[in-house]
């Protein structure tokens, strides 16, 4: 992955830490110190390097990692009717659900996910906001106010896990599923090896 800016719909933007360069300052929005007024702080683009598994990992706690594999898994097998990714999802939701220790077979209608995919998705992007950024010319932003919302923005914008091992990445095109090419046939004999256990307990 190239460490230019990151690429989607809106540019994302976060507060620049100290000694971070930064793309320009929040002026979408005033700070009132006594009778004076400033721009808000300085600003910087989300960028690939902020978005590789590694550096997603370190900003998200592990509970918050799962969260937002599972609800791109659960986003994805509703998309592709792969119960195989439905069901992997579930396995890590039931407790963001508030249903730790129930089967997560309870859910293996599809439909479920048609309720559960917004709802946890909504919630850790709420403090995202869509703002008209000047930097040279007027354009729409969307400011988080750290990291982390931004990750989860970003995440359900362009973001995918791998369905066969869960990785998460983005993908370089529209039509890339798998973080690696050996991976579609692995996933492919996993679904197949599923669907034969399923039969036999019928």
């Amino acid at each position: 992955m190239r460490d230019g800016t990151s690429r989607q719909i809106l540019p994302i933007l976060i507060p620049a830490e100290k000694a971070e360069a930064h793309d320009g300052v929040a002026n979408f929005y005033l700070i009132k110190e006594g009778s004076v007024s400033r721009s808000g702080p300085r600003v910087r683009l989300l960028r690939n390097r902020d978005l590789s598994e590694r550096a997603i990992r370190k900003v998200l706690g592990p509970e918050e990692y799962d969260l937002l594999t599972a609800t791109l898994d659960l986003k994805r097998s509703r998309e592709t009717g792969d119960s195989l990714l439905q069901g992997r999802a579930y396995g890590k939701l039931m407790p963001h659900l508030g249903f730790s220790g129930m089967d997560p077979k309870v859910f293996s209608y599809p439909g479920w996910a048609n309720v559960h995919v917004p709802r946890l998705a909504t919630a850790p992007m709420e403090e995202a906001r869509v703002v008209l950024w000047f930097c040279g010319r007027f354009i729409p932003a969307i400011y988080c106010p750290n990291l982390r919302t931004a990750i989860f923005v970003r995440a359900f914008l362009s973001f995918q896990t791998c369905p066969y091992c869960g990785i998460i990445f983005v993908p370089e095109k529209n039509n890339v599923i798998y973080c690696r090419p050996a991976h579609s046939h692995a996933h492919r004999m996993a679904r197949l090896r599923a669907r034969r256990r399923q039969k036999k307990g019928r």
